[in-house]
């Protein structure tokens, strides 16, 4: 792999979760019943506009009288609000990307300003920029692969060398779309024990539960960084340029190789 596609949201900052909480209980006050796995699977990563028209298509035939006409409006106002109050980095985030030595960069469905105030609270714009691109440059948003061909192109890197982090089942379908290697990241606040699965099932190629995974630390694309360290989630995962299967033992906190198995990361 000769670069690195990072999304922004639930992967290098926790707002996942500050989204979804506050999308839900306004939807909830209008007397909607919403699943929120469901919920989660079909909106999260959408850019604003693609979210709010999708949004409107889907529960308005579930409202006698439409959604009320400053909806957009508050809803937006608030988020903002609760982000700019509590948004912090995943953590992992900064110390992983300093540690890199291939071209990286952030594509996100975010607009471009909030994206560039949301790493700068993050103490991570110096690191990414000027390689921080958002869905307003591009005709089509995620799911569609324009952004993170934008993003290549940018970085002067073919496709078919580029690694997708991505939480969102739009942002793993944009990714295999754009023909780049995707791994599923689950290490957001927003994440629950069924979030791999639904990556996986998008097509991901691989999983990474935390920065702490073994799976990312295995990645020719960082600085030796001495003795892998253990998850904070017991799992299996496995890298190909190791060509073997990584048993995370919690209970024992100790990492053992297991007999060799090849995955589609293809690093």
């Amino acid at each position: 792999m000769k670069a690195i596609i990072f999304d922004c949201d639930g992967v290098l900052v926790d707002s996942e979760a500050i989204y979804q909480e506050a999308e839900v209980r306004f939807l909830t006050e209008l007397g909607l019943r919403i699943d929120p796995k469901a919920y989660a699977k079909k909106f999260m990563g959408l850019s604003p506009d693609v979210y709010y028209r999708t949004l409107f298509e889907t529960y308005t035939p579930e409202l006698s009288g439409g959604f009320p006409e400053d909806f957009e409006k508050k809803l937006s106002s608030y988020c903002k609000q609760q982000i700019e109050e509590n948004l912090r980095a995943v953590p992992g985030a900064l110390p992983y990307i300093t540690s890199l030595t291939v071209p990286f960069a952030v594509a996100s469905s975010t607009n471009l300003e909030f994206l560039h105030k949301k790493l700068r609270m993050t103490s991570m714009h110096t690191h990414f920029d000027p390689h921080i691109y958002s869905g307003e440059q591009v005709a089509r948003g995620k799911p569609f692969p324009d952004l993170f061909l934008f993003a290549a192109n940018r970085l002067g890197v073919a496709p078919a060398n580029c690694v997708v982090f991505e939480d969102s089942v739009n942002g793993v379908t944009a990714g295999l779309a754009a023909g780049m290697r995707v791994v599923g990241f689950c290490g957001g606040g927003h994440c629950d024990a069924s979030h791999a699965d639904v990556l996986l099932q998008a097509g991901a190629h691989a999983i990474a539960y935390s920065y702490d995974d073994p799976i990312l630390w295995r990645l020719p694309v960082q600085r030796p960084f001495g003795a892998l360290r253990h998850s904070t989630k017991g799992r299996i995962g496995c890298c190909s340029c190791e060509a073997s299967v990584l048993t995370i033992r919690r209970d024992q906190e100790q990492i053992t190789d297991v007999p060799p198995k090849r995955c589609q990361l293809s690093c």
